[in-house]
């Protein structure tokens, strides 16, 4: 997302320079210079957050809550669940797709505020 917007229309053909996630744009008459930053999503930036905070738990989680957690995480970051359910021999595997697969249809900034959620849950939890 890209912010200011300058009413409604299309800065292109003046722009400036850009810079990472800084774009400079500048009116015809010289008279007006707006820079534009990238803004992250503040449910993106939780969810970054909560995956550096998650490994940094003093315990374990529970294979449960571990398979809850990895499910959101591949919904949020993949979507539905893809390919085939592993074979019967494959238990952690197809638990872990089994996890996933349950989330199917959750929206990924649904699957990263739960997935945030859960986090701070086991902070509580295990802290």
């Amino acid at each position: 997302m890209w912010a200011p917007l300058w009413g409604g229309r299309s800065l292109g053909r003046n722009l400036e320079s850009v810079e990472g996630t800084k774009i400079s744009l500048y009116c015809a008459t010289g008279r007006l210079r707006v820079t534009l930053v990238r803004m992250e999503s503040t449910t993106e930036s939780a969810f970054e957050s909560a995956q550096i905070r998650v490994k940094q738990l003093k315990k374990t989680p529970s294979p449960g809550e571990l398979l809850e957690l990895y499910a959101l995480f591949k919904q949020g970051t993949l979507g539905d669940a893809q390919g085939k359910r592993p074979g019967m021999l494959d238990v952690r595997g197809r638990a872990k797709f089994d996890a996933w697969s349950a989330k199917k249809g959750m929206s990924s900034e649904a699957a990263h505020q739960a997935y945030v959620r859960l986090v701070g849950e086991l902070e509580n939890k295990y802290a």
